[in-house]
């Protein structure tokens, strides 16, 4: 009877310790995305989009027209960026105002992207891109050339 009950509680106790354990992880999983710097713009939340290139006036644009261009900036890996101290002059800019306040600006210099955001951690945020991103990059060049 007494092994019975050991074996019972046994079974109780490492099921628990299954739940707890894959609760944790899926908490400690959330946890970490929220600390990335590079995180995807919600679609919904985008106010207005501008336009710059280098020796023109900045612009006000279609949201639905460039909603393309923040779809390939949510895409990009977040965790294949890194800092950077001085931003570089750009030869073109994207930038996106959101409802809640916050401003990207996705720069274009030398077929890299720079990124300027004050949406996430504390203050302004500054990283460039390590890896292409294809659709943001085609964007840009058709933007210089036009």
């Amino acid at each position: 009877m007494k092994a019975k009950v050991y074996i019972s509680l046994s079974v109780v106790f490492i099921v628990a310790g299954v739940l707890w354990l894959q609760q944790s992880g899926e908490r400690d999983r959330a946890f970490m995305d929220s600390l990335l710097i590079h995180q995807p713009i919600e679609l919904n939340q985008v106010k207005a989009i501008h336009v710059w290139e280098k020796d023109q006036d900045i612009k006000r644009v279609p949201t639905d027209e460039y909603i393309h261009v923040v779809d390939g900036f949510n895409q990009y890996e977040p965790n294949r960026i890194a800092s950077k101290e001085v931003p570089p002059s750009s030869q073109a800019q994207v930038v996106i105002d959101t409802n809640d306040g916050a401003t990207i600006v996705i720069n274009y210099v030398d077929e890299k992207i720079y990124v300027n955001r004050n949406d996430v951690g504390e203050g302004l945020i500054e990283y460039v891109l390590l890896d292409k991103e294809p659709r943001l990059e085609n964007f840009f060049r058709e933007l210089i050339v036009e």
